[in-house]
């Protein structure tokens, strides 16, 4: 049960930071910009990260889209990608 609610947490943070990204993730999918199962392994990247709570808290006080993603993001590369393309 732990491991289901620590991957709900990422899986958050990951939602959290595409948007902050503006970054649909679920529009890119349904547009072919991005597979479900490419979601799934950015959670499990997510999960590596030793940054979580920073992370959390950075988004917290996000008050834009136009905020660069922290150098530490291990999807970052993602999220630029997908900013690119929906565009």
């Amino acid at each position: 049960m732990i491991e289901t609610e620590r991957k709900k947490v990422h899986a958050s943070l990951v939602d959290q930071t595409a948007a902050k990204a503006g970054v649909d993730l679920q529009e890119a999918a349904i547009r072919g910009h991005l597979r479900y199962e490419e979601i799934a392994d950015m959670v499990l990247r997510c999960m590596d990260c030793a940054s979580p709570g920073q992370c959390a808290r950075s988004l917290a006080h996000a008050s834009d889209t136009t905020s660069s993603l922290p150098d530490y993001c291990r999807n970052g590369a993602m999220f630029e990608r997908l900013r690119k393309v929906s565009q």
